[in-house]
């Protein structure tokens, strides 16, 4: 290998890359890079795990690249309830979306970790779940079950308990360690601190419902029901990401392994000398836009781990995508991809429903947002590892299905199954003990606490796209997720959003609401706070309302995946089902943006278990 090498991780590109002058083309310049075996391009929540499996082979070398920081310098990464001091800030990718029609017109902010360890290092959810259910199957066409073969969860099973340490604790003596691996790295376990009361209310109120409490969802049992989530802390009650979990101190040592931050990936590079069949051969990298510019060789692979949004944007400016979007752009089109870009999926959210309760029972956790109380819990979760800080955003939820009779929807809005099984969700309904108003920007009136509660579509039929905006990584990509275009994703929001306001209406959740009458006097308890004396019921808002409610007031969940899925084929997939990009030799994929539909629930666990895979895929492979 050439090259120096500095103490991982290091920014210092002349000491582990090779400069270029890109005015002077020079054809056989790559023999004279800096060479690794393998150059992994994004250090998220893939990335860590790539990097980490492929460098226990002490004989070989792995080079990671990442646009952020190190997780290490940035202590309120650390921090479980600290999620919203975060956004819009250096380890934010900040991107927003094009405006969504079906959501009034209005731009969506998208937040993405820019650090080591990625989006789970920032994100308000750090929840463990496994989905049992069917994770890739497709109904759409035979090629795409063909194409998720091996990807069962049978099949990535093993790879959820090699990932998992599982943390026991004696209050929740309903969770089976059984159901956990122990010996991995990614810290998980029941929660660290307990949940705000509101919790147990919200969980009894599902049951009087007839929606069964399930104590895991990551057991046989299924996610069908309500639950108090699993978490990703450790037991100093810190958030355990994929950078904490496989790039420990032991790790970053390794001297086979280099870590480059606060790097540009501007393009993989590749050998076209055979045009059916380009070989990627490295990657150019920079600190600042218009350089200075350098490149690494991959003598063996370059696997790219940049998520739903950077991966599609990093292959189509490498020249890999669609042709006519290239040429507009004038970029030299190294394979027609009609597919990269395309399918993306995420799960929409009919927004924040918001619940005044009775500030006597003392159910929330508001009173963590006045400074002095703020500071105090602060100040105990660094000495102890306890108290609010340490606990977790989204302490529980329920998932169901939108076609169960059995549910009080009372709506006739029609609903198709899009499940992924006939035990598998389409909607989830979600609660926050505290107020959130306009994105966590705004606290509520002094005295005033509640619950925060939102409905989520887990198998959406709508699909966006991520496209290139300019021909340079330093612009952001543009971002359309066409959120609730086909019907069906609305009647389903509007199925759960009637499903909460239900919740509102039954014991013991309506007992400990502080109703206050919709006068407009406190708009932002509409419609969760409608009283029932001022409305003859709730419930009998007209669909029509709620879908101009949910288009003013949804939003994105922040779970992209599918822009460069895997399938059977270039004509509408990116990857097969090794990960190995259809037409180039030398170049994977292994991040969300693979997967071949959207997952019934929260993807993280499914990310970090499909890079544990791909990493025994890749190292059969060498």
């Amino acid at each position: 290998m050439g090259g120096s090498h500095s103490k991982n991780p290091t920014t210092d590109l002349a000491s582990i890359a090779s400069q270029i002058d890109q005015s002077r083309p020079d054809p056989d310049g790559h023999k004279k890079w800096s060479s690794y075996d393998y150059v992994v391009v994004g250090g998220g929540t893939a990335g860590c795990v790539l990097a980490s499996r492929l460098s226990e082979d002490p004989n070989v070398t792995v080079c990671l690249i990442e646009a952020g920081k190190t997780h290490e310098a940035e202590f309120m990464t650390s921090i479980p309830l600290a999620f919203s001091k975060l956004f819009k800030t250096g380890v934010d990718w900040d991107y927003e979306t094009t405006p969504q029609t079906a959501l009034g017109g209005r731009p969506i902010y998208w937040p993405r970790g820019k650090i080591l360890g990625g989006t789970r290092s920032v994100r308000l959810f750090i929840l463990y779940l496994r989905l049992v259910s069917s994770i890739f199957l497709v109904q759409l066409t035979a090629s795409y079950i063909i194409a998720a073969q091996g990807w069962s969860y049978k099949d990535l099973f093993p790879y959820f308990r090699k990932a998992e340490n599982f943390n026991p604790d004696q209050r929740y003596p309903d969770v089976k360690i059984t159901d956990h691996g122990v010996t991995g790295p990614w810290q998980t376990g029941p929660q660290h601190y307990p949940p705000a009361p509101i919790h147990k209310v919200l969980v009894e109120t599902c049951k009087t419902l007839n929606i069964p409490f399930i104590s895991d969802t990551s057991s046989e049992s299924g996610t069908l029901g309500s639950t108090e989530f699993v978490s990703n802390t450790d037991k100093t009650g810190k958030r355990s990401s994929s950078a904490t979990a496989y790039l420990s101190p032991s790790v970053l040592a390794r001297p086979n392994l280099t870590v480059i931050t606060q790097a540009m990936v501007e393009k993989v590079l590749f050998d076209a000398s055979v045009a059916d069949m380009p070989r990627a051969i490295g990657v150019e990298l920079s600190n600042s836009p218009g350089g200075p510019y350098f490149r690494v060789r991959a003598t063996r692979e370059v696997v790219l781990c940049a998520g739903a949004v950077g991966t599609p944007q990093i292959l189509m400016l490498s020249g890999v995508g669609p042709r006519d979007s290239l040429e507009k752009l004038d970029i030299s089109v190294i394979k027609h991809h009609p597919a990269v870009g395309q399918h993306l999926l995420d799960h929409p959210s009919c927004g924040t429903v918001l619940f005044r309760t009775k500030a006597s029972n003392n159910l929330t956790w508001d009173y963590v947002g006045a400074p002095l109380a703020g500071a105090w819990a602060l100040v105990k979760w660094l000495f102890t590892g306890k108290g609010p800080m340490a606990g977790v955003s989204f302490p529980g939820g329920a998932f169901v299905r939108s076609d169960d009779p059995s549910l009080p929807f009372n709506t006739d809005a029609p609903v198709r199954d899009n499940t992924s099984g006939p035990n598998s969700p389409d909607l989830e309904i979600i609660w926050m003990p505290l107020l959130v108003l306009e994105g966590g920007t705004k606290r509520p009136p002094k005295g005033v606490t509640g619950v925060s509660m939102g409905a989520m579509v887990m198998r959406p039929l709508s699909e966006g796209s991520i496209s290139l905006k300019s021909a340079s990584i330093w612009d952001k990509p543009l971002i359309d997720p066409n959120y609730l275009a086909n019907e069906n994703d609305m009647n389903v929001l509007v199925r759960g959003l009637r499903l909460i306001l239900r919740m509102a209406h039954t014991e013991p959740f309506c007992s400990n609401i502080e109703w206050t009458k919709s006068d407009g006097s406190i708009p932002w308890l509409y419609p969760g706070n409608a009283d029932p004396e001022v409305i003859s019921c709730v419930l009998y808002i007209s669909d029509e309302a709620l879908r101009a409610w949910i288009s003013e007031n949804g939003m994105a969940t922040w779970h992209p995946v599918s822009s460069a899925r895997m399938g059977k084929d270039i004509a509408n997939s990116v990857v097969d089902a090794n990960l190995k990009v259809h037409g180039i030799n030398g170049l994977r994929v292994v991040d969300a943006s693979v997967f071949p539909n959207q997952v019934s629930g929260h993807p993280c666990a499914v990310v970090i278990a499909v890079a544990e895979k791909a990493a025994d895929v890749i190292k059969a492979a060498s």
